[in-house]
Parts: structure tokens; C-alpha cells; sequence
């Protein structure tokens, strides 16, 4: 599920045998880079690249999962934000005689992170629709595609008034998870902040207050001796 909502289409069990690899022969290879600079006369830069690169590849691989979080959330909050302009789209032609395909082209242009996606439902839309949906929300890995896809089910199976205020829901409810999503992202940045705005007072009082405080604690030494 983590890589599928990262966009990764690798089978899980290959990803991981080459993370453990990648974990067991990056250090060796570091160990082997490491004997050759000091038997060989390999230039300083070189081998100091080559160690960074291995360090940091082994970073990667050790440390992938909180990385694969990071890039999911980053993922889903944009097919998010897309599935509400598509949604709010699909609203606006309630009750017109389209046909719910010529309605998705028309969504087309909102799509951008999902263009390929949604392209390759539509191309498979006439062979088989409920098929095509499953494929697609597989795709994209995400809850929201899930919930998206089961209500394009609905209403190609037989629009109504009832389906729709179930999409005007989701749409309510999507708009909701982006506005906690990004007061999420500004709590963390405003603690930033106010570290970044601590660290000249801290420099301040290292500066121009500490040695009046060592001079007054010398002061009250020499005068409980």
C-alpha cells in the first residue's frame, strides 16, 4: 500500500530483496573504496564522492520508509486536490444529457498528477467500465481514488439526485482533509520559525550577557568564601 501510494508499480517482494541488498552490499562496497584509496593512488575528490554517494544510497535504502510516508502524503494531498476539481466539474454538468464518459473528457483538463490515469480509464472505458475503475483507483493507491472510482460506479450504473449529494459530500469532505493537511504543514513551520527567531537571542546573551553573568557568579563566590 505504501508504494502503491507513491505511484510505485514494483512488485513489493522485489522492492524489498533489493533493499536488502542494496543493505548488505553498500557497506562492503564502502569498506572496498576505502582499501583501494589507500593501495591505489586514486585521486582524493573522486574517492571522496564515491564514499558520499554509497553513504548516502545506504541513507536511502535503510531510512526508505519514512521517506515512501513523506512522498505518499505529498502524492495524495495533490490527487486530492485534483479529484475535488474534477468532482466539482462532474456537479456542475449534473442534469445534462451527456453521456458520464463525455463528462470525464470534459474533466480532462483538470487533471494533471492523474491526466495519465484518468486518460487510460477513459481508453478503456467501452470495453469494460467496472473493470477500467478498479484498474484505475489500483493505480493511483490512494483512499480517495477509491472512494471517487465506487462513485463514478454509481452513477454510471444510473444517475440520481441521491448520487450526487453523495459526490457534493465527498467533495465537502476532501476539501476538508486539504485545509487540515495544510494547517498540518504550517504548525511545524511556524516552530521553525520561532527556533530561527531564538537562535540571534541566543547569540545575544552568549555574546554580551554571559560574561556579566561569570563575572557576577566569581563575585558571589568571592563573597561566601
Amino acid at each position: 500500500m505504501l508504494l502503491a501510494g507513491c505511484g510505485i508499480r514494483f512488485d513489493p517482494a522485489v522492492y524489498l530483496a533489493a533493499r536488502r541488498s542494496l543493505l548488505t552490499v553498500l557497506p562492503a562496497a564502502g569498506a572496498g573504496i576505502r582499501m583501494l584509496g589507500d593501495l591505489a593512488p586514486i585521486p582524493g575528490r573522486i574517492g571522496w564522492n564515491a564514499l558520499v554517494a554509497v553513504g548516502l544510497l545506504f541513507l536511502l535504502a535503510a531510512y526508505d520508509r519514512p521517506l515512501l510516508a513523506a512522498a505518499k502524503r505529498y502524492r495524495t494531498d495533490r490527487i486530492r486536490s485534483e479529484l475535488v476539481a474534477i468532482s466539482s466539474q462532474l456537479l456542475y454538468y449534473a442534469g445534462s444529457r451527456l453521456h458520464l464518459h463525455g463528462k470525464l473528457m470534459r474533466c480532462m483538463p483538470y487533471a494533471r498528477l492523474i491526466r495519465g490515469e484518468l486518460h487510460m480509464l477513459l481508453n478503456e472505458w467501452y470495453h469494460d467500465a467496472d473493470a477500467a475503475l478498479v484498474r484505475f483507483k489500483d493505480r493511483l493507491g490512494t483512499s480517495e481514488a477509491y472512494g471517487f472510482a465506487e462513485t463514478i460506479r454509481s452513477l454510471r450504473l444510473g444517475e440520481s439526485e441521491e448520487i450526487y449529494h453523495l459526490l457534493r459530500e465527498m467533495v465537502r469532505e476532501y476539501k476538508a482533509k486539504i485545509e487540515m493537511a495544510r494547517a498540518g504543514r504550517k504548525e511545524p513551520a511556524s516552530y521553525g520559525l520561532f527556533v530561527l527567531a531564538g537562535i540571534p537571542i541566543l547569540y545575544t546573551f552568549q555574546i554580551f550577557l554571559y560574561p556579566w553573568v561569570q563575572e557576577a557568579q566569581k563575585l558571589f563566590d568571592a563573597l561566601n568564601s
